[in-house]
């Protein structure tokens, strides 16, 4: 059986962050909002933005992310301040990053809350992604043993998302390709994806021309238009996750992990997706559909023709080049025996063999 489920509320619109974040907490009658960001943001416009969007009568907190805190950093280091300051709604925002950090201290609150004598409840959390859009899902599903999560919390999206065009504008052109790379990455594995889900694959198709058109076009931090689009590109990736993640943003998320922000998944996404390709038989009715979409000539392997679309990205070619070695990825592949989505048929030989190939 497939359930299909799209419970989050999206704002979608140049300027509208101040708007949106004031109407959303002063709808939910949210007070005490947690602000969460990483360092590099915590003083500048974005950060001035979101407490301008705060209603009169609200009292947040903020934390900020250091650059070589992991998820399980942030959550320990903030949980014991967290149950003293009763937050009601998490608010990360200006990266992905940010918003996964957000997640896990969601989560450890929702979890260790009964020890400090509290009642157990997930809270809300709002999302004010930039230019590399919303997180991949989380690898494991939510503790069963959580019954309080509902759909929304355990869908991984936030209830409610503020995408304002206008906070990717000051992203420098390498996070850009980055996030189109990620887009379009997460966009095509989901349209290859065997689960059955029809309105994802139309969202998959949409951010995959949306993605394209910014890596084959200019990514000028001044251009509007194009940082528009690309937010939009990234958007519909995460939403056409719904059938899963894929075996390229599975193996840069466990990649990426012990290296906090020191990795980019982006540049792991061109070095990973065409080794993660190759070999794959695709069903004839979306090769020809991909063929379409993507301008494919259609008389080489997915794998090579993906490789030269991508191949102008400002990126590495190899695993090394990123300063990864072969301790990283046996450590990376001993992670794939962990309990995973049914949607994520990677094994730990497969995953072996994909980074073994572009190490």
């Amino acid at each position: 059986m497939t359930l299909i489920t799209y419970p989050t509320r999206v704002h979608f619109s140049e300027g509208v962050l101040e708007e949106a974040l004031r109407s959303e907490l002063e709808a939910h009658d949210f007070s005490r909002p947690l602000l969460l960001c990483e360092e590099e943001a915590e003083s500048g416009e974005l950060a001035e933005r979101m407490h301008a969007g705060l209603p009169r009568r609200t009292r947040p907190i903020q934390i900020s992310i250091g650059p070589a805190d992991s998820k399980y950093d942030t959550a320990e280091r903030t949980f014991p301040d967290l149950v003293t300051a009763q937050p009601d709604v998490i608010v990360p925002f200006g990266s992905a990053r940010a918003i996964v950090h957000a997640r896990k201290v969601r989560h450890y609150l929702l979890q260790r809350s009964p020890a400090f004598g509290t009642t157990p409840r997930p809270l809300d959390l709002f999302a004010v992604p930039g230019v590399d859009g919303l997180p991949n899902p989380c690898r494991t599903a939510f503790d069963p043993s959580l019954p309080m999560l509902d759909a929304v919390s355990r869908s991984g999206l936030p209830r409610i998302v503020i995408c304002d065009p206008s906070v990717a504008q000051g992203a420098t052109n390498e996070d850009a390709a980055g996030a189109a790379m990620d887009a379009f990455s997460r966009c095509l594995e989901a349209y290859l994806s065997d689960a059955y889900n029809p309105p994802a694959d139309g969202i998959a198709v949409d951010g995959l021309i949306r993605a394209l058109a910014s890596i084959r076009g200019n990514l000028d931090t001044e251009d509007k238009m194009i940082r528009r689009e690309l937010m939009a590109a990234n958007l519909n990736a995460r939403l056409a996750q719904q059938k899963g993640i894929g075996p390229t943003q599975l193996l840069s998320d466990i990649l990426r992990e012990p290296h906090g922000n020191r990795l980019k998944s982006g540049p792991l996404a061109r070095v990973l997706l065409p080794a993660a390709l190759g070999g794959r038989t695709v069903p004839p009715d979306r090769q020809l559909h991909l063929n379409r979409i993507l301008d494919l000539e259609g008389d080489q392997h997915l794998d090579e023709e993906i490789d030269l679309i991508i191949g102008d990205l400002p990126f590495a070619g190899r695993l090394s080049d990123l300063g990864l070695t072969r301790k990283d990825i046996v450590t990376a592949s001993a992670q794939i025996d962990e309990p995973l989505s049914d949607a994520v048929k990677t094994t730990s030989s497969a995953a072996m063999s994909i980074m073994e190939a572009v190490l």
